[in-house]
């Protein structure tokens, strides 16, 4: 059995790559910053957009609360609101459950992650949508404030989906 192992690092950056011959052939490939020369979680891609869409989400939330001139904005119908503000208060807890699993060194499991992902960006590519569809047929005063939520809400669905597209590379599904 071969294998293969290179690794260039900077100060603070480093690639690392891997891989193997005999067997089953696999290569893995992933850009990790390190501060003080240890590698956090938060310093990974991983990391930097589970902060990132934590932070979208809250911001989504917080305009759909006090939005507009300190009153409540919403996505359109009541059942379009029911998504919107729904699914970002079940993310926040759900990502700050995952960040916390991180920093405490107990891994969740890959297919949870890229379910939460998947599940994450559909809900507020709808939302966002909705929303921009229910504030675009009106000219009434809060029409600018709720385009800027669901467009917010599409940003935050999108930075989801790249998510979930990185995660499902490191997926491993086995049937026996």
């Amino acid at each position: 059995m071969l294998s293969n192992a290179v690794t260039k690092s900077s100060h603070y950056v480093s690639v690392q790559q891997t891989s193997s011959v005999g067997g089953t052939p696999s290569a893995s490939r992933y850009l990790s910053w390190s501060v003080g020369g240890k590698s956090h979680y938060f310093c990974s891609l991983q990391g930097i957009l589970r902060l990132l869409e934590l932070l979208l989400v809250f911001i989504v939330l917080i305009l759909a609360r006090v939005g507009y001139e300190g009153n409540q904005l919403t996505f359109g119908s009541p059942d379009a609101n029911f998504i919107g503000i729904g699914a970002s208060v079940g993310l926040i807890f759900i990502l700050l459950a995952l960040l916390v699993c991180h920093l405490v060194g107990h891994l969740p499991p890959t297919l949870l992650e890229v379910l939460v992902n998947l599940v994450g960006a559909i809900l507020l590519l709808s939302a966002g949508s909705l929303a921009i569809v229910f504030h675009n047929q009106r000219n009434y005063q809060d029409s600018q404030a709720g385009l800027a939520l669901g467009s917010l809400t599409i940003i935050a669905g999108v930075v989801f989906a790249i998510d979930f597209l990185l995660s499902v590379r490191h997926l491993k599904i086995t049937i026996s």
